[in-house]
Order: C-alpha cells, then structure tokens, then sequence
C-alpha cells in the first residue's frame, strides 16, 4: 500500500520507538490518534481475536468503511466482537486465502484501483546450509555471493538478488546469546505481553545498531516467536530479525539450553515505498529457517 501511494497507519511503523510504552493510557491516546487519522479501517479477524485487549479496542473505534479478513475459522468469543462484526456488510467480509486476495478484497471495499501484487522472480533453488552454525533456509531467487568479514572477524556466508533495479544483499551471524533471552514460546502468551517483550527488545536493538528504528515486527519461525527491526542505514534499508533458539541437546562443546541467535540481515539499497513493497519477500525467506544443531561444526575460522 506505502508503494502504491496510500498512507496505512500502521503500528509497526508509525510507533516509533521513542513511544514504544507499557504505559496503557499513553498507549491509548497513540491508537486513537491513529485511528483519527484514518478514513477506513483493515480488521484481521481471527478466533483469538477478541483475546487481544488493544485489537478490541480499536474495533470499537472503527467507523465505516471497513474491511474484514478472516483468519481461520473466523469464531469470535466476546459478544462486543461478534455485535461489531455482525454489524458490518457481507460484502465487505471475506476469508483469508492469500495476500493477494486479500490485498484485493480490501482495494475493493475502500472503493481504490487495484494495487497489484508485485512479481518477483523466485528461481527455485536448493536450502542453503550453513555447516559451522548448522542453520538451513530456502533462498529461491537468491545466489552465493562469497564469504562477508564481519566487524568481529567472522567470516558468514552472504548472498545477494535484484529486486525490477535495486539491489538487496543478506547475510547471517550467529553465536551464543549473552545473558538472558527473551522467552518467546508459547501461543499462550497474550498481546500485552508480546508487546512489553517488543519493547524490551527495541530498546536493546536499538543500543547495538546505534541507528532510529523505523518499524518493530513480531514473525514466527519454528513454532517460536522472534522479532525484527527495520531501520535506515547509510544507503540501505535494513530489515534485522534476531532469531533465538534454545538446544534441546548437549552439542559438542555447548550444553541443552544455551540459546543461539541468529541475526538475518537484509539490506534494500533503494527507497522506503520500494523496500515496503519487497519487505514481505524477507518474511517468506525467514519463515523457512532451521536449525540443525546436531550437524554442526562449531568450528569458526
């Protein structure tokens, strides 16, 4: 939507993370002013949805017009929710199938010209695997691009594509957490939770990379959840995941429990509009990541 022209408030983005809070009414007053700002409104509606204190909330505010994307069965527990949503037009209700569907249904609602999906050239290849750390992902479309020295000293594989004219480049480091990780399993976990973990984990990000984050994502990989931060650097547009990952085994020298991360780098040397409208292809890349501890050789140049 950013890259077709439309201006989506979106909390990943439009929070930035001088206003990430615990603080419940601050936080608020930051969805009500989005919510002012809007002229339409995109709910995702799940059977969990009314478990979610600040999705319920912003249901409530919601003027027409609205469009409804069903997640999964679509059940709603909380008769508020139900009355909300019973409210809205069946023609503006429609099951999530696929992104672009979906990205059809809402064009149509709100009355815009379609925005197409973009194409992207997915050449099929071989997961790539990384024998020192044990990590293994899909990269369709992407191709070896040797071996990056890290500020560190390491060596890490990196690999590279092209996006229509803008190169994108990634990489991956991994080692050891230091200290307490943040624990992320568990679908239990509520979104005032997940939200005080987000916090948390911006603030401490955003020591490291020393630049303004510009979004805070949540993804899921491997039946845990991880977080992401996008943020401008230099040239590029990056999108960081910081995947953490606890041993379910002794491994040579490292014991059950020790948690790794694993820090998945994408840079999009090109504008903001463009990386919003490749960003979710990083996504995709991610969410095929595993780790193979027991294949690894631990040994590092």
């Amino acid at each position: 939507m950013i890259a077709a022209g439309k201006l989506p408030w979106f909390a990943e983005y439009c929070i930035g993370a001088e206003r990430w809070t615990t603080d419940d009414r601050l936080i608020a007053e930051i969805l009500s002013e989005g919510i002012e700002q809007s002229t339409a409104g995109i709910v995702l509606a799940s059977e969990h949805y009314e478990k979610s204190f600040w999705c319920l909330k912003e249901l409530m505010q919601l003027d027409e017009p609205v469009a409804v994307l069903e997640l999964g069965k679509g059940e709603h527990g909380s008769s508020e929710v139900t009355e909300r949503l019973e409210a809205v037009p069946a023609e503006q209700i429609a099951k999530y199938s696929s992104e672009e569907a979906a990205l059809a249904h809402v064009c149509g609602v709100l009355g815009w010209d379609p925005i197409p999906w973009p194409s992207v050239n997915h050449t099929p290849r071989a997961p790539d695997f990384d024998a020192t750390t044990g990590w293994r992902m899909k990269l369709d479309g992407w191709k070896y691009a040797g071996l990056l020295k890290t500020p560190r000293g390491d060596e890490v594989p990196a690999f590279e594509r092209s996006f229509r004219d803008y190169r994108a480049t990634l990489n991956v480091l991994a080692g050891p957490v230091a200290g307490e990780s943040l624990p992320m399993e568990g679908a239990s976990i509520d979104d005032r939770a997940y939200r005080e973990l987000l916090i948390s984990f911006v603030r401490q990000y955003s020591k490291t990379i020393k630049s303004p984050i510009s979004g805070a994502h949540l993804i899921y990989v491997g039946g845990r959840g991880h977080f992401a931060v996008s943020y401008r650097r230099d040239s590029a547009w990056i999108r960081k995941y910081s995947l953490n990952f606890p041993l379910d085994r002794d491994v040579k020298q490292h014991r059950k429990g020790d948690v790794w991360e694993f820090a998945v780098t994408f840079a999009f040397h090109g504008p903001f509009e463009e990386f919003c409208r490749y960003a979710w292809c990083f996504d995709r890349a991610v969410e095929t990541f595993q780790w193979h501890p027991e294949r690894a050789t631990f040994e590092f140049a």
